[in-house]
């Protein structure tokens, strides 16, 4: 394996973790809204 395909896969797993961060915080912000815990989220921040 060379050493950009590593770079490749790093970056690729990086992204992968800041997706899945994003969704997991957008599905936080939707459950939030619906309970209205707003100001919990922005307290959360």
């Amino acid at each position: 394996m060379t050493t950009d395909n590593t770079f490749d896969f790093i970056s690729n797993f990086t992204l992968l973790k800041k997706i899945i961060f994003r969704k997991k915080t957008l599905n936080f912000m939707i459950q939030a809204s619906k309970k209205g815990f707003s100001s919990e989220f922005t307290c959360f921040q």
